[in-house]
């Protein structure tokens, strides 16, 4: 072998060892040390490199309650429902006591949609801080809000007010009860007011810049949802809803920005699928908009935006049987709807159904 070759062999080898000796140091980090360093990628908002960490010390011990307990916390911030409430069990089955975390598997059960679980399961207690009552009674309200128990809802969102005035679950509830009793600036008082307190910030943001976008501020809306990025890049919620705001504005090349973004980032929520759906339906793009729903569909299969749009876009179709069904679908949930009963109107004449109408 020329000497050429041997150093080229040489520079191979050190090539291909280089990676394997960087994986090395991370292995021979210990558990307590991994929790260590996804706790410090948490606090700088990178909740995936915090989960990865997380997962690193679960590998060098399965049967850690504070790593467990940890992921499922972390799971919930980045809105994963499902791998929250997974951890968080496992959590309790190693001895975190199930109070403590109760309101955790409420907030997990609402982001998978599961409100009669949430309501079967979650109850608050005398045992629990004042802090975690008031939480799971605003849980307990919101699930009651999805199940169409709006009365009931608005009195426990009080109830928990009263309990503890300091975390801003209950103003949030409490600003939407004002929506649906078509007082707006009341709504607008208690997002203030909770935007004063120094827990979620960014989530009160989002819900301001729901209810500019409902007084038809599409400027006032982005400038929430912004300043709610700002504080937590993470916060998908506030990704979700400043694309409609966005299409509303004509900013279709912002749109799509954030929805490749989402894609990138929450592949597996309906909600991505949705928007994908919106932005192909407002391009008039009807069959793409479609197979972007059955895709919604597969991961909620009863999520009412996407039925709702999943209506409009088979009537655009000229698909009235499948648009029927549809609303039909959304309209079991939420029987009042007026934007939902035109739908079935117009559908119903179309298939010359007009006493149905």
């Amino acid at each position: 072998m020329n000497r050429r070759n041997a150093h080229l062999i040489t520079l191979l080898i050190l090539a291909l060892s280089a990676p394997l000796g960087g994986c090395d140091a991370t292995a021979r980090l210990s558990e307590q040390e991994h929790i260590q360093r996804a706790k410090d990628f948490e606090d700088k908002g990178n909740l995936k490199s915090s989960i990865i960490e997380l997962k690193n010390a679960i590998q060098k011990n399965p049967d850690s309650p504070q790593a467990r307990l940890l992921l499922g916390q972390v799971y919930l911030k980045a809105g994963f429902g499902a791998e929250a409430e997974k951890e968080l069990l496992r959590a309790q089955q190693l001895g975190i006591s199930r109070d403590s975390i109760a309101p955790q598997l409420g907030e997990a059960l609402l982001l998978m949609g599961e409100h009669q679980r949430l309501l079967d399961e979650i109850q608050s207690n005398d045992k629990l801080s004042s802090v975690n009552q008031a939480r799971i009674l605003a849980l307990r309200a919101n699930a009651m809000l999805a199940t169409g128990q709006v009365r009931d809802a608005c009195d426990l969102f009080q109830s928990a007010q009263a309990i503890d005035a300091s975390h801003p679950s209950s103003y949030w509830g409490l600003a939407l009860c004002a929506v649906i009793e078509r007082d707006p600036a009341k709504a607008r008082t208690l997002l203030d007011a909770a935007l004063k307190l120094p827990q979620q910030q960014s989530q009160t943001l989002v819900y301001i810049g729901d209810l500019e976008q409902l007084n038809a501020s599409l400027e006032g809306a982005l400038k929430a949802y912004d300043s709610a990025l700002k504080i937590d890049p993470e916060n998908l919620q506030a990704r979700y809803n400043r694309v409609p705001a966005l299409l509303r504005a004509g900013k279709n090349e912002a749109a799509a920005k954030e929805i490749a973004r989402l894609r990138e980032r929450a592949p597996n929520f309906a909600q991505t699928h949705y928007l994908t759906a919106l932005f192909d339906y407002s391009q008039e793009k009807y069959p793409e908009a479609r197979d972007a729903l059955q895709q919604a569909f597969k991961f909620a299969p009863d999520h009412p935006p996407s039925l709702m749009l999943a209506a409009m876009t088979a009537h655009a179709l000229e698909s009235y049987q499948q648009a029927e069904t549809y609303i039909g679908r959304f309209l079991a949930r939420f029987p009042g709807n007026k934007q939902a009963i035109k739908v079935l109107a117009t559908t119903q004449i179309r298939l010359k159904q007009p006493e149905k109408a």
